[in-house]
């Protein structure tokens, strides 16, 4: 339940965001941002890989620190250098993660790609670089993401405040899927020219 009413209260946001009273609610602002560096995610990724927990295990076992170097490399090809040398145009990441359960593929997702690499190393917003999604409102809340149905705005009859029928219209869900460069997916992950190819 607490799932579904996390869910909820962002249909609901979204829904306040259409009835934004001034123009400052409305408009997008522009903000600095800091960019990472392919040595950036080079030196997290080295350090990850010796990283412990308070126990003494690694933080990331072989499996899990293998996985993780795959979404780094393909990263750090896309990334500037420190000198601003910019990479050519990489291919897509098309791989998917699985394991059974307990095998640590929401740690993966969530605790090093998402809030490690994605947020904290490479400084990205969630729903504006990236996006997180699952099919179950259950698992996008331990995710920290969102459900594939509000993410992509798949039409689900819900009564607005006023009894109107909330639904994103498929144009703004497209604008806003475009600026996405990663779409995490639960069990799987790929790199957001994927997405817009199967669209």
């Amino acid at each position: 339940l607490k799932a579904a009413a996390s869910s909820k209260s962002k249909e609901e946001k979204f829904a306040d965001q259409k009835h934004a009273r001034s123009r400052e609610e409305r408009e997008a602002a522009v903000s600095n941002r800091v960019q990472a560096t392919k040595e950036d995610v080079q030196e997290w990724l080295d350090t990850l890989k010796r990283r412990t927990r308070s126990d003494g295990r690694l933080f990331v076992n072989a499996d899990q620190f293998k996985a993780i170097a795959v979404v780094a490399k393909q990263v750090i090809e896309e990334l500037p250098s420190r000198e601003g040398v910019l990479s050519a145009d990489t291919d897509p990441l098309r791989w998917v993660v699985h394991g059974g359960p307990g095998t640590g593929k929401t740690h993966v997702v969530r605790d090093v790609i998402h809030n490690e690499l994605f947020d904290q190393v490479l400084h990205w917003q969630q729903g504006l670089d990236y996006q997180v999604i699952a099919l179950q409102a259950v698992m996008a809340d331990l995710l920290k993401g969102d459900t594939i149905h509000h993410a992509c705005g798949i039409p689900v009859r819900k009564k607005g405040a006023e009894d109107d029928l909330v639904i994103q219209s498929k144009k703004a869900v497209a604008e806003q899927s475009l600026y996405w460069k990663w779409f995490l997916a639960k069990p799987l992950m790929v790199c957001q020219s994927t997405f817009h190819n199967k669209l």
